[in-house]
């Protein structure tokens, strides 16, 4: 009995057969073409990036970081000390209003974090497969942070308020600082909380905030790392450490061995988008926004699937630009406040773009204001943080 049906005969069966041979030949050339693209593609990256991978990238983060800014820690001791004290605030769910013992268990608990903050040791660099397999405890993290900033307004005494708000902002840095995209969001929820608190106590008294808390404030604020550096160098983990996974059989994001050949061209589109946000973010000082990643073609399954390259990212650099503009903004108000204790002038300095003095009026009163000029709010935010400050 012949395999070769009638109708087709030998010599359509050896033209079939020479099709498909050639056919699977052409697609194999055609993968073995995007695997070469793509390792130039990685080697544009690590060029761009000034980094061979994840974990050099990593080292060079710690060891070069501006003395400036407040040290990087380890997170392992934090983590620790969170799990040890699980459940220790446990608080009514009818105390509406903290009583004095109430605040005294988190005010001892909240002192106790910033301790062992402070004896953390440093932190080391991490390769991508710890990255996403060891994050540290994000909600406690913040939670304590939140508490701090929170203390500060319930505290009545000189001197208190500043030290709280400072303490806050500087563990702020040394935990979630020189991250990844999902604590460097965290850091600036922390900075926007302190901004917020800065706002709910406006106007101060010296008892509120004294001479002594602004000029804290202020030199805490000047060693806060950028929100645009930050957000470049927590955009740049993510794509080196998403790279290194794909290529090093850890994250099993796509196949691997033989059948890997056939995701090249998914590969492919990934890692030239990878490359377009470097590239991006390259002109961070100026750049108003990301390139979008727009429609996902047919071949890029995987891409589309796991939504890599997810378009948070432009809200996340937008963030970030607010929040630096914010952070200006807040600043100048704290300096011009500072000025106006120390002199009982107004303040003629320089400010930054973010800020511009006004002129208003209140009855037959002038009054001078401060108004924000920065970058505008995330899409579909209504941040009161911008309004005006009036100024002494």
């Amino acid at each position: 009995m012949s395999l070769i049906p009638r109708w087709l005969g030998k010599k359509g069966f050896v033209a079939l057969l020479s099709f498909i041979v050639i056919f699977l030949l052409l697609v194999i050339l055609l993968a073995m073409e995007y695997r070469n693209r793509n390792l130039r593609l990685m080697a544009e990256i690590a060029k761009i990036s000034g980094h061979k991978d994840f974990t050099a990238f990593s080292q060079w983060k710690i060891e070069n970081r501006d003395s400036n800014l407040f040290p990087l820690r380890s997170r392992e001791e934090i983590d620790a000390f969170l799990m040890k004290n699980a459940g220790r605030i446990a608080l009514g769910d009818d105390e509406e209003v903290l009583s004095e013992d109430s605040l005294k268990i988190i005010t001892d608990y909240d002192q106790e974090f910033l301790e062992v903050v402070r004896t953390a040791s440093g932190r080391e660099p991490i390769d991508a497969d710890k990255l996403l397999s060891n994050i540290y405890n994000i909600a406690g993290v913040r939670s304590r942070l939140v508490s701090l900033i929170d203390s500060a307004r319930l505290r009545d005494q000189a001197n208190t308020s500043g030290k709280l708000l400072s303490s806050a902002l500087e563990a702020n840095e040394n935990l979630n600082g020189g991250g990844f995209l999902i604590g460097e969001l965290v850091r600036m929820s922390i900075i926007s909380e302190f901004m917020k608190q800065i706002r709910f106590q406006h106007p101060y008294t010296d008892d509120q905030l004294s001479t002594e808390d602004l000029e804290l404030l202020l030199r805490t604020l000047n060693r806060l790392e950028s929100p645009k550096i930050a957000i470049k160098r927590a955009i740049q983990a993510e794509v080196l450490a998403s790279i290194e996974l794909i290529y090093g059989d850890k994250s099993k994001f796509f196949p691997q061995g033989v059948w890997g050949y056939l995701y090249e061209p998914d590969v492919h589109f990934y890692l030239s988008y990878q490359k377009q946000l470097l590239t991006d973010l390259e002109e961070v000082g100026t750049l108003e926004e990301l390139t979008r990643m727009g429609k996902v073609p047919w071949y890029a399954i995987y891409t589309s699937a796991l939504g890599m390259g997810d378009p948070g990212n432009d809200r996340a650099f937008t963030t970030a630009r607010y929040t630096e503009s914010m952070l200006e903004y807040h600043t100048d108000f704290l300096k011009i406040l500072l000025h106006y204790r120390k002199t009982g002038q107004p303040y003629d300095g320089d400010l930054s773009n973010s800020s511009k003095v006004t002129v208003g009026e209140i009855g037959d009163d002038q009054i001078l204001r401060l108004e924000y000029a920065g970058t505008a709010p995330p899409s579909g935010t209504d941040d009161p943080m911008s309004r005006e400050f009036v100024l002494p």
